[in-house]
């Protein structure tokens, strides 16, 4: 009995290790902790001889479990510094709920290689949007002209780029200038 606990010594503190890596990336990135764990556990699972027809299912299924305390302890904590915008909590229980079940139901029939798949695919494009941050991930048309316009205005005011101006930097950020007040401050060459 103490050798099988002993045994699984280095399969907790593994564990454990990424439970703290997992909140603290969650803390400082804003990226949920199964981004984490999930891999973590597919690969010890694997180690240990758990089915590859399952180990992606119990993986997934472990880290949504681990949501439900954690989200609970959350919302009290929000709730207790008056930091819950109920009407978001209302517009969104529902479809959550719901799309729950209906991700469950998809998870528990699909073999576990597509389940590896899409957990794969989910996590590159969590990668690729914390690479190259949401700002500069262009939405379509939505916001062509917001981008254009932001341009444009960096185009003249802070790169110089205009004829009855010269080429001056008139700002050394993206703030709005006053091109005359700029102009007499810092007239530099660029």
């Amino acid at each position: 009995m103490g050798d099988e606990i002993l045994s699984l010594l280095p399969f907790a503190l593994i564990i454990s290790l990424s439970g703290f890596i997992s909140g603290y990336m969650a803390g400082l990135l804003g990226v949920g902790g199964g981004i984490v764990i999930v891999p973590v556990l597919y690969y010890f699972l694997s180690l240990v001889g758990v089915s590859q027809d399952i180990v992606m299912h119990i993986s997934v299924a472990t880290s949504l479990a681990v949501i439900i305390p954690t989200g609970w302890r959350s919302y009290k904590s929000h709730k207790d510094n008056s930091s819950v915008d109920f009407d978001v909590l209302k517009a969104w229980l529902f479809p959550t709920m719901l799309g729950s079940v209906i991700g469950a139901n998809i998870a528990g029939i699909i073999s576990g290689f597509w389940l590896t798949f899409i957990f794969a695919l989910i996590a590159l494009l969590v990668s690729v949007n914390l690479f190259f941050g949401k700002e500069n991930i262009t939405t379509g048309a939505g916001n062509d002209i917001q981008q254009a316009t932001s341009w444009a205005r960096r185009m003249v005011t802070e790169y110089g780029f205009s004829d009855k101006l010269g080429r001056l930097r008139y700002a050394d950020n993206e703030e709005e200038v006053f091109l005359g007040h700029s102009v007499a401050r810092s007239s530099r060459s660029v």
